[in-house]
């Protein structure tokens, strides 16, 4: 049943003070605990959720290339999600036809982004998904210099994080 925004404004003034029936009540401290472990459980759980891999994985020549791209113009790093760190692999550029070359090498996966920096407006295509993350940054790796270590630490945390998970 969907109720109206009156209906729920109605509703929630019928429940307000003393009319709540938990009102002048308390947890128990035991079951504040319970509370607790239940929420660590589930986020847990939903923590080790992964999304199937949406990127294609460019071979041959393309691959090369994005490599050299990502040394020169991209990233492979770490943001901060809820507190926790999330990788991330981004390709950055100005011309418009080279951010669509590279998000179709992708297979149309992650996200084109735009970021206004200095006089002209930069672009991005951004990975996000941790096995469209792994799998590119493995694919990169043999032909990366300046983003090596980077491309490494990021493998790892997956990897340490994932376990057979990103394999399967």
């Amino acid at each position: 049943m969907v109720h109206t925004e009156e209906t729920k404004n109605k509703l929630s003034e019928m429940r307000k003070g003393e009319n709540n029936p938990f009102y002048g009540k308390h947890h128990t401290e035991e079951f504040k605990k319970k509370l607790s472990e239940r929420a660590r459980l589930q986020n847990f759980k939903r923590q080790y959720d992964l999304q199937p891999l949406k990127a294609i994985i460019p071979s041959g020549n393309d691959i090369v290339y994005l490599a050299g791209f990502c040394d020169a113009d991209g990233s492979i790093r770490f943001t901060r999600q809820n507190g926790k760190p999330r990788p991330f692999i981004a390709f950055y550029n100005t011309n418009q036809e080279v951010i669509n070359w590279i998000f179709n090498k992708f297979g149309g996966a992650g996200s084109i982004q735009y970021h206004n920096k200095g006089r002209l407006m930069v672009q991005s295509v951004r990975l996000d998904s941790a096995k469209d993350v792994y799998f590119v940054v493995r694919a990169l790796l043999p032909f990366l210099i300046v983003k090596k270590e980077d491309a490494l630490m990021v493998i790892n945390f997956l990897e340490t994080k994932y376990g057979d998970r990103l394999i399967a």
